[in-house]
C-alpha cells in the first residue's frame, strides 16, 4: 500500500507541459527565443531593415531574420502589434498564426521585399488591420481568408507587384465578411485571378482593385448591391499612364451585374476599364 501511495504522490507532483517558446531564426542558421512580452512586442516596429532590435537576450539586425516561429503562443497573444515583423527584408519562411488571434495589427509583414512564403490565418481571427502584406513585392501565394474575418482595413495585399494567387473567403465560399476597406489589391500589376466576393458583405471601400492592369478575370459579386460600391469609388481603375491597358475587358457575374456594369463602364471621371 505504501508502494501506491508513493506512487500516487510523485503522479500528483508532475510539472506540466512547458510551452514551447516563440522564435526567430536568422540567415547564418541561428535562433533566438523569445523570452517575454516585453520581446515580442519589440518585433513590432516601423524603423528600416538596417535596425538592431534589443530583446532581453541579445540584438539582431532585422534583415538578418529569416522566419518567425509562434511555437505554442506562451503569452497568449490574441493581437499581433502594430508593424509587427514590418521591413523584416530578408524574412520568406511560412507564418502559421495561433488559434486564439482575434486581431491582425496595422502594418502586419509590410515591406518584407524578400517574402514568399505561406501565411495560415486562424479559425479564431475577426479583424485584420490596415496594410496587410502590403509592399511585400515577391509575394505570390494563395490567401485563405477565414470564415471568422469580419473586417478587412485599407490598402490589404497593395503594391504587391507579384502577386497573382487566388484570394479565397471562408471555407466553400461561406463567410462573415462585412466590410473590405479602401484600396484592396491596390496596384497589384500582376494580379489576373477569378474569385467571388462573398454576399455577407455591406460595404467596400474606394479605390477597389485600382491599378490592377492585368486583371481580365471573372468577378462574381453573387448577390452584391451595386450601392456598396462608394459614389466616387475609383473602383476596378487604372492611372492614366495605363491609357492603353484600361480597355481590356474583364467579366462580373452575380445578380447586380448589370447595375455594377452600368455604373462602372462608360465613367468620364477616370480611365475605366471595360466591363463586359
Amino acid at each position: 500500500m505504501g508502494g501506491i501511495g508513493l506512487l500516487t504522490s510523485l503522479v500528483g507532483c508532475s510539472k506540466p507541459t512547458q510551452k514551447i517558446k516563440s522564435f526567430l531564426t536568422f540567415t547564418n542558421g541561428k535562433t533566438q527565443n523569445i523570452e517575454t512580452i516585453e520581446d515580442f512586442n519589440k518585433l513590432g516596429s516601423n524603423d528600416d531593415e538596417n535596425t538592431v532590435i534589443t530583446l532581453s537576450n541579445g540584438s539582431f539586425v532585422k534583415n538578418t531574420v529569416l522566419g518567425f516561429d509562434f511555437g505554442d503562443n506562451p503569452f497568449e497573444i490574441t493581437q499581433t502589434p502594430a508593424f509587427f515583423l514590418y521591413n523584416y527584408t530578408s524574412l520568406n519562411t511560412g507564418l502559421i498564426l495561433p488559434n486564439n488571434i482575434l486581431t491582425i495589427g496595422f502594418g502586419f509583414l509590410s515591406g518584407c521585399a524578400s517574402f514568399n512564403a505561406d501565411v495560415t490565418l486562424p479559425s479564431s481571427l475577426k479583424f485584420i488591420d490596415d496594410n496587410f502584406l502590403s509592399s511585400c513585392s515577391s509575394y505570390n501565394r494563395e490567401i485563405m481568408i477565414p470564415k471568422s474575418v469580419i473586417s478587412i482595413g485599407d490598402n490589404f495585399m497593395g503594391n504587391c507587384a507579384s502577386f497573382n494567387g487566388t484570394v479565397y473567403f471562408g471555407h466553400g465560399g461561406d463567410s462573415e465578411l462585412e466590410s473590405i476597406g479602401e484600396r484592396f489589391l491596390n496596384d497589384c500589376p500582376s494580379y489576373n485571378q477569378m474569385f467571388s466576393l462573398p454576399n455577407s458583405i455591406t460595404e467596400i471601400g474606394t479605390f477597389f482593385m485600382w491599378n490592377c492592369y492585368a486583371f481580365v478575370s471573372p468577378l462574381d459579386i453573387k448577390n452584391l448591391n451595386a450601392t456598396i460600391f462608394q459614389a466616387s469609388a475609383n473602383s476596378f481603375a487604372v492611372s492614366d499612364s495605363a491609357a492603353a491597358v484600361y480597355t481590356t475587358g474583364f467579366s462580373i457575374g452575380g445578380t447586380y451585374k448589370n447595375e455594377i456594369k452600368a455604373k462602372f463602364a462608360d465613367n468620364a471621371s477616370e480611365p475605366y476599364r471595360k466591363i463586359i
